[in-house]
Parts: structure tokens; C-alpha cells; sequence
């Protein structure tokens, strides 16, 4: 019974032998392998590692000891029993120094004895088995020892940290509090940055037209001159369009430094200025697109606020409305801004025809890395630094719902 527990591969070329072991011992182990030549066995043994092997010496292509020989190379402790008609000194000699387990002369007239050669080996193989899995219980039963002595140590650390704890739970609240705000701190700075590389690229688009017109300007100057035609109007003329033209790429360039000029104090100021400060960057982005842009300006009061925090979270909404209509393709582009007094608060709303946002995900638009877009275009720190900036610095509300023709973002001071 031991050896169903065991495979075993035989090897010999006599196919009559072949069948007369296979009816013997096919049934006495868990798998019977057959090869008919010393390679086919090594083969065998490569790919299905039996746990025992039984071969005949005298085999073409490779004989049971060559084959042996290189067995015992891919593992010295594999069981190798070798059956011969010949049993002279050199060809023993040979299997001592190879490491045979076992040697048996043909005829074979006592199967039993066979039998009980092979039970011999399977049972030390058991033998080590069953020490190895001694040894691992026992390696088990030590690691379960160290680890209760470890968990031990542990809840005694733990508990002590949890009485630590207790008794500065203040001061523990205080550094967790400190260490969200410089988390919400980076984030905002990251969320700048994402506006900034945004709005170069708004500025790269505005200044494609005037440099064009300098160049052209320049160029048409230049060719007067190589003709000869160069007269002092002309250079008058086109040295004053030039003139403009700079200033117009000059007052981009102060714009956008005012932008992002950190504010450390308050001011007054109303929601028309920051729209059209706003707009002096997005404008052309979005009349490029031919999006219509609708503002309908009810609010003149002036309210104290930072001016570039609240830059910004319009900027954002405008953008995100833009990206919106863009990525839908709608076939006819709004945003509209609105702004108005109710109950006493300062209302901006930013709405699109952008189809809206789905209400499976409404909950999450304001989570820190959550985003609508692509992988490649979004961020998720967008409307996470507009709800920080206006709920934490302004003490205002920003609220966002579905209208008919899509998204509206409310900004309530």
C-alpha cells in the first residue's frame, strides 16, 4: 500500500519484458511511466519526476548507466534500481561509483524480491518525507511561538501607545490637523501648476496673432527697404502697429503674472472684475472653439475676498465648462456666467449645454484625484481647490447640480 503513494519509471527496450512489469506493477504504484531506451528515460525523467526508477543496463541510444549517470547529475539522492543479465566487477564497479540504490540480475525469478526492493526504497523515501514534514511542523510550532511571544510584545507596545495616546490626544488632533492643511497646501500648488502649463498654453495661442502681424509687418518693411521704397510714413506707420502690437503681448504677460500673484491680504472687489480679468485669458481660447460665451451680470456689490483664489476657481469652471463642450462635441457651444444678490449672498453661477455630469459620480466630483477626464488631461485637484478655496478661505459655498441643457457650478459668497 506504501507504493501508491510513489510513481515509478521503467525503462528497457524488450517489449515483452515492458508488458510483463507493466501487468506487475502497474497497479502496486500511483503512476507507471514506460520508456523503451535510455534517452526516451531521461526525457521521462525530466519532465514527470518519478520518484523511483527501474532500468535495464543494455538499451541503444543510451544505456540504464549512462542514463543513470546523468540522473544522478540533475539529483544525487534519486532512487536508481538497475536489472542486468551481466554482472561483471567493472559494470558494478561503475554503478557503486554512480550511485545505484539497488542491483538485480535477470532472469527475474523472484518477483517478490523486486517488490520488496522497491518497497524499501519507497519506504525511506516516506521516511524522509515524513521527517521533513516533522521538521516543518516543528519549525511551525517554533514560528507560532515567536510570533505569540512577538504579538504579545506588540499588544503590549500597542496598549502602551494607546495610553500615550489618551493622554495626548490634543496635541496628536493638532498634528493631524497641521499635517491636512500642508496636504491641502501641496495640492492646491499642484492644482496651480496644472493652470499655469493651462493658461501658457492660452497665452501661446493669443500671442500667435500678433507675432504673426509683427513678423508680417517687419517683413513688409524689410522688402520696401530692398527696393528702395522705404519711405518715413511707412516706417512711422508700421513702427506704431508694431508698437501695439507689443503692448498687447506685454499686457498678456502682466496678466497672467497678476493671476497668480499670491494674495496676502483681503480686498474688496466685485464679481465683474474678476470675470473680466478671467476672460482677458480665456476669451480667445473659447471664441476659438466658437463656443458662445453668455454673461448675464447682476452683482455690482464688492465683497472681501482674496482676488486670486476666486480667479482661480472661476478660471476652473470656465475650463472644465469648455473641456465639457469640446470633449461632447456639441453642435452649438454655450457658457453662460451669471451672477446676482439673493438673501443677502453673492451668487456666481457657471452653466454649459454640455449634456451634464452623471448622477452616479455627482458625490465624488469634489473628492481630491477624482476626474471625468482622460488620464492625460485631468487631475482631480481642479474641483477639490475650488471647494477648499472658497468653503476654507472665502466661508462661502460652492454647490454643483444638473439643469436642462447641462452642468451649472454655483458659487455662493
Amino acid at each position: 500500500m506504501l507504493l501508491k503513494n510513489f510513481t515509478l519509471l521503467y525503462v528497457e527496450d524488450n517489449n515483452d519484458m515492458q508488458n510483463y512489469m507493466k501487468s506487475f506493477l502497474q497497479s502496486e504504484v500511483k503512476e507507471f511511466y514506460q520508456a523503451f531506451n535510455g534517452q526516451q528515460g531521461l526525457e521521462i525523467y525530466r519532465d514527470k519526476k518519478p520518484n523511483i526508477i527501474l532500468s535495464d543496463i543494455s538499451m541503444p541510444l543510451l544505456d540504464g548507466l549512462e542514463m543513470a549517470e546523468e540522473i544522478k547529475k540533475d539529483n544525487r539522492r534519486q532512487p536508481i534500481l538497475l536489472i542486468s543479465a551481466f554482472q561483471d566487477m567493472e559494470t558494478l564497479k561503475k554503478a557503486i561509483n554512480i550511485g545505484i540504490d539497488g542491483f538485480i540480475s535477470k532472469p527475474i525469478k523472484e518477483l517478490e524480491h523486486l517488490l520488496d526492493m522497491i518497497e524499501d526504497i519507497a519506504r525511506h523515501l516516506q521516511n524522509e518525507i515524513d521527517v521533513k514534514n516533522l521538521k516543518k511542523e516543528e519549525q511551525k510550532t517554533c514560528e507560532l511561538k515567536f510570533l505569540n511571544l512577538t504579538l504579545n510584545k506588540k499588544v503590549k507596545e500597542k496598549t502602551q501607545e494607546l495610553e500615550d495616546i489618551n493622554k495626548n490626544l490634543k496635541d496628536i488632533i493638532k498634528t493631524e490637523v497641521d499635517k491636512n492643511r500642508d496636504k491641502d497646501k501641496w495640492l492646491l500648488h499642484q492644482a496651480r501648476l496644472v493652470q499655469m502649463g493651462e493658461m501658457i498654453s492660452m497665452i501661446a495661442h493669443q500671442w500667435r496673432q500678433p507675432l504673426n502681424a509683427i513678423s508680417a509687418r517687419s517683413a513688409n518693411m524689410l522688402i520696401k527697404a530692398q527696393l528702395g521704397k522705404l519711405d518715413r510714413e511707412l516706417v512711422i506707420e508700421e513702427s506704431i502697429k508694431i508698437d501695439e502690437y507689443s503692448q498687447d503681448l506685454s499686457k498678456t504677460i502682466n496678466d497672467f503674472r497678476d493671476f497668480f500673484k499670491p494674495n496676502s491680504m483681503r480686498e474688496h472687489i466685485d464679481f465683474c472684475s474678476l470675470i473680466k480679468s478671467v476672460l482677458g485669458i480665456l476669451e480667445t481660447s473659447i471664441t476659438s472653439k466658437n463656443i458662445e460665451l453668455i454673461l448675464d451680470l447682476n452683482c455690482d456689490d464688492k465683497f472681501n475676498v482674496y482676488p486670486n483664489e476666486i480667479r482661480q476657481v472661476i478660471l476652473n469652471l470656465v475650463k472644465n465648462a469648455e473641456d465639457a463642450l469640446i470633449v461632447n462635441k456639441i453642435k452649438t457651444p454655450f457658457i453662460k456666467i451669471i451672477t446676482y444678490v439673493e438673501k443677502g449672498k453673492y451668487i456666481l453661477e457657471v452653466s454649459d449645454n454640455g449634456g451634464g455630469i452623471s448622477q452616479k459620480i455627482v458625490n465624488k466630483i469634489f473628492d481630491p484625484y477624482f476626474s471625468t477626464k482622460s488620464q492625460k488631461n485631468g487631475t482631480g485637484l481642479g474641483l477639490y481647490m475650488s471647494k477648499i478655496i472658497i468653503e476654507e478661505h472665502c466661508n462661502g459655498e460652492i454647490a454643483f447640480f444638473n439643469n436642462k441643457d447641462g452642468a451649472v457650478f454655483k458659487i455662493i459668497l
